[in-house]
């Protein structure tokens, strides 16, 4: 989390922050010596965060008056809930960002297979859904249009094994001409139909208006409403009138990676004069590391910590956490895939609420420790308006390799902030689920709430009974 002080409201502010636009493995490319490599790992990308977060510091410290917010002691910290894991593991984990959304390069491996991009689409939904990085990598994968139907199955089969969105890439797959073929839709209808995002590489402002008709007709089609088509780099023609207007579509959005420098202002002034209030629910902060570095992060960010930003857009604090990360996090769907077994429903009051969060980070750490866990996720709940809630979240547990898994709800009240909610679930193994929250229709959080309705809770309200539940939510 990036904490930092608003000089104007004479608080210290902590912004969950989400990359939504980065790349993990090897690809080829040309340079003046012949074929070389281009790659990238979880590690590296975290280590980028790092980085970055003494680079922000700097910019700040180096022209204070500039900007509203001035840098907290720490300026990074992880959320609450992963930080005795990750203080456990040791080393830097770059907290600049919490969670970063990663797909493959247009790899080396990808037309190994048939359909194509196999490899390395198993390849970052193993990283995804792994420790260390499961808490914080969310998978998407590629596919080739071209591949036709085998192309929709590999959406399918992704999605069925933990799958976060799908990418596409037009100049890479060389189908810049072909966005309203047959083949582009089918493979969009199927991430959209399983709950997917699908955030397509967008150079031009003539593909976004391709995907502006094609998602006018994938609507027409689709099974829900509530999908997403993202625009990667908002068309870097942001000059463009109608790129706002296009953005103005209930089901796009833009993403911010390639936007820099003088185009950084050029982009929010005009976001504001054509979507007026929803200006700041229509974009995500993306980075594209590692073909984009330290500079085009730095020129985002901290521009969004200026006075001048603020004047021009009148933004609160609120507005940019919701480019910074609550746009992100309310694009994934939840989808819960229970197996059969006990689910239970309890409520935690008083000092039993900090017992259980302590108890259960305790048990996981010493269960990754002895590898009888190797996977956990952490998912934070949105609220309708924006707001992310650190301390409020989704966790799935377990062994990947066909050991039980468990998911967790824990959830605190907000009429009633001594009181918690925990609904605890089996999963059917090796199945990781999409545990994200929907901000949208915020009173209907998730289907399992539904549960809490129909059941008697078990009722914890000392340190005795947070360990009592604990236990029972971990025996695996």
């Amino acid at each position: 989390m990036l904490l930092l002080n608003d000089k104007d409201e004479g608080k210290t502010i902590g912004f969950f922050v989400v990359d939504v636009h980065t790349h993990l493995g090897k690809e080829e490319v040309m340079d003046g010596r012949g074929v070389a490599y281009r790659s990238n790992t979880p590690r590296q990308t975290i280590d980028f965060y790092h980085r970055l977060q003494f680079e922000i510091r700097s910019s700040i410290d180096s022209s204070p008056d500039k900007y509203r917010f001035t840098p907290a002691s720490p300026l990074t910290m992880p959320p609450p809930p992963l930080k005795p894991f990750y203080d456990a593991i040791g080393r830097s984990w770059g907290w600049t960002v919490d969670q970063f959304v990663a797909f493959p390069f247009n790899d080396f491996r990808a037309y190994s297979t048939k359909p194509s991009f196999q490899k390395p689409n198993n390849l970052i939904l193993k990283r995804s859904l792994t420790l260390p990085f499961s808490p914080r990598l969310l998978g998407f994968i590629r596919v080739d249009p071209h591949d036709g139907e085998d192309a929709v199955k590999e959406v399918e089969r992704c999605a069925e094994i933990g799958a976060r969105g799908l990418k596409l890439h037009p100049i890479s797959q060389n189908f810049l001409d072909e966005i309203l073929s047959k083949n582009v839709k089918n493979v969009t209808l199927a991430a959209v139909n399983n709950g997917l995002p699908v955030l397509f590489d967008c150079r031009y402002y003539a593909t976004a208006e391709d995907i502006y008709q094609l998602t006018q007709e994938v609507r027409g089609e689709a099974k829900r409403g509530d999908f997403a088509i993202i625009l990667g780099h908002s068309c870097m023609e942001y000059a463009k009138d109608g790129l706002y207007e296009i953005l103005g579509d209930p089901n796009i959005y833009g993403d911010t990676s390639g936007v820099r420098g003088d185009d950084i202002p050029l982009f929010f002034r005009k976001l504001k004069s054509h979507l007026e209030d929803s200006w700041s629910s229509k974009i995500l902060f993306g980075t594209d590391y590692n073909y984009f570095t330290i500079p085009q992060a730095l020129d985002f960010i901290t521009y969004l910590l200026t006075w001048e930003f603020h004047e021009e857009t009148d933004a609160s604090w609120m507005d940019i956490q919701r480019i910074l990360g609550a746009n992100a996090l309310s694009l994934i769907k939840p989808y819960i895939h229970r197996s059969r077994g006990e689910i239970f429903f309890a409520t935690l009051k008083g000092t039993a609420q900090d017992a259980f969060l302590s108890s259960l980070q305790r048990r996981l750490s010493e269960k990754a420790r002895r590898k009888e866990v190797n996977s956990l996720t952490y998912d934070p709940l949105v609220t309708g308006r924006g707001r992310i809630d650190p301390s409020s979240f989704i966790s799935s547990f377990g062994k990947m390799d066909g050991g039980q898994m468990r998911a967790i709800l824990f959830k605190k009240s907000l009429l009633h902030p001594e009181q918690a909610m925990i609904i605890s679930i089996p999963i059917k193994p090796p199945f990781l689920p999409n545990l994200r929250i929907r901000s949208h229709n915020s009173s209907q959080y998730f289907e399992i709430v539904r549960f809490s309705l129909t059941r008697k809770p078990v009722e914890a309200s000392s340190s005795i009974d947070a360990e009592k539940l604990t236990e029972k939510i971990c025996r695996l």
